[in-house]
């Protein structure tokens, strides 16, 4: 039975009454870890004060769930639908048992956000309290190292384990070679294909997301990450829509960010593909997913060296001698060249797009 959720009050607030009992070591939220928290923090704020978690985000209404089988309709107060306290899939919240609104957020333990689209700057969280982020990215057209390292540039920089699943292995003819030469180029083994109808394949996921753990994927429309939950749960649990042949993209099938439970007791975020990947400006593409090119760099004869036309430049040097991929070096150049620019906007400055240092 699903409960309409009620107009609220912009000015509505709960009883200020702080309850003295704590929350009961008994409730169980979808991949609610207690142990990771200050015993304070669970205490409820109000007298009608219940912890939740929110597993589907809509224009109108968020979906609460109050235990692995206890889903509830609530609102979000106004205050919680703004800038950096606003709400997002995944986050544990206070919500009052009277008016079915949420109130409160309890502290994220980890946040995944992007810059949102458009000329203005602004950034747009996709989920919250995520232990891995699995990159699903398709054996087809949809193949793009550049956009994986992108993708691999947000998600790292968020303090988040990263998974690459290249899908739709059974339509490639060679997807061993290709899992190989990511893995060499990214310096990363945690690259897999599979099939993503597979059932015995989509079990390679419960080696990389554990019991009790979050993860979220991530990827193009198309990619094939609704098939890969759906056979991972084992039901239909996401309209699925055929890719265009055209250009190998997909219909945005998953308009919300909804969690689901995986039959070993994991949960999983099935996010609508991103159109756009834009850096936020806070990444740090040399202690995270470019660290390989950061170690070289410090083996240049100039600190300040661009990895140009200098003398003793020690990356260019790897590059020739075929131990740096010279596209993966393009692609260090064009986001570190976007993340000083986002920076820039995101601190009131004016930044115009460089142009990354081009091969000699």
């Amino acid at each position: 039975m699903q409960i309409k959720p009620p107009e609220i009050d912009p000015n509505h607030a709960p009883d200020n009454a702080q309850a003295i009992t704590p929350l009961p070591a008994e409730q169980t939220l979808p991949g609610f870890q207690r142990d990771r928290y200050d015993e304070k923090a669970l205490v409820p704020p109000f007298s009608t004060a219940r912890l939740a978690r929110i597993v589907e985000q809509h224009r109108a209404h968020v979906m609460l769930a109050l235990s692995a089988t206890e889903l509830l309709h609530a609102q979000t107060h106004p205050r919680l639908k703004r800038g950096d306290d606003k709400v997002a899939v995944g986050d544990f919240v206070w919500y009052c048992t009277k008016s079915l609104v949420v109130e409160k957020i309890l502290p994220r333990l980890s946040v995944l956000k992007r810059a949102a689209a458009g000329e203005r700057y602004a950034e747009q969280l996709l989920a919250a309290n995520i232990d891995c982020a699995i990159l699903v990215c398709g054996l087809d057209r949809d193949y793009s190292p550049r956009r994986i390292e992108r993708y691999l540039t947000l998600i790292q920089s968020s303090g988040i384990k990263a998974t690459v699943i290249l899908s739709k292995a059974d339509s490639h003819p060679a997807p061993d070679e290709v899992v190989s030469e990511l893995r060499t180029r990214l310096k990363n083994d945690a690259v897999f294909a599979l099939d993503n109808r597979s059932s015995a394949d989509a079990l390679k996921i419960r080696e990389i997301l554990l019991a009790g753990e979050t993860g979220v994927l991530l990827g193009s429309s198309g990619a094939g990450k609704s098939t890969l939950s759906n056979t991972l749960a084992d039901m239909l649990v996401m309209a699925t829509g055929e890719v265009r042949e055209a250009d190998g993209r997909g219909r945005h099938t998953t308009v919300h960010r909804a969690l689901l439970k995986l039959p070993w007791g994991a949960y999983l975020i099935d996010s609508p593909g991103l159109r756009e990947i834009k850096l936020t400006g806070g990444e740090d593409l040399d202690a995270d997913s470019f660290q390989d090119i950061a170690e070289l760099a410090t083996l240049c004869k100039f600190r300040d060296c661009r990895h140009d036309l200098e003398p003793g430049c020690a990356v260019q040097a790897a590059v020739d001698a075929d131990q740096l991929d010279e596209d993966r070096l393009g692609s260090y150049f064009k986001l570190s060249a976007e993340r000083d620019s986002a920076k820039s906007r995101a601190t009131g400055g004016y930044s115009s797009y460089k142009q990354p240092p081009t091969r000699r």
